[in-house]
């Protein structure tokens, strides 16, 4: 464990981005590694920039609700003392991240005191448009299954 510590305290030292970055996060809910059979809230803190690309942490949190989800980012960058490099945040587009009053990417922006670039999943947005262009040409589904894929 100390040795853990200790290496990590040491990537913490070295890590010195002399470019602007953007916070990647994402929240899932996995087993705990504890060992015991209950699920957690766990988020994933990255940073990405002009050839940079670091997984910062896997911190456990309290709920996926935005403020605990931009409270965890906020120590991580902390922790990284690279709080000043951020530029820009990438997000699913759930209501948590994007919520005006109290969403994870609002809370950032007012902690950090200053406007960022927000950009959204090209994953998650284009998934709204395709759900969307999907209901404009075959309807509503009534549940998770959709009749016209089950025979793929």
């Amino acid at each position: 464990m100390a040795l853990r510590q200790q290496v990590s305290q040491a990537e913490k030292d070295s890590f010195m981005p002399e470019c602007p970055l953007l916070l990647h996060w994402d929240g899932k809910l996995l087993p705990d590694i504890a060992g015991s059979k209950e699920t957690v809230d766990r988020i994933a803190v990255i940073v990405t920039g002009n050839g940079v690309e670091k997984l910062l942490a896997l911190p456990k949190i309290g709920t996926g609700t935005g403020a605990d989800q931009a409270a965890a980012c906020l120590k991580v960058l902390d922790d990284w003392k690279i709080r000043d490099k951020i530029r820009g945040l990438i997000f699913d587009t759930t209501s948590s991240n994007t919520g005006i009053h109290k969403g994870a990417c609002i809370t950032i922006e007012e902690a950090l005191g200053r406007e960022l670039v927000n950009i959204g999943c090209r994953h998650h947005v284009l998934e709204v448009i395709l759900s969307n262009a999907f209901t404009a040409v075959f309807g509503g589904t009534g549940g998770p299954e959709v009749g016209l894929f089950k025979r793929f």
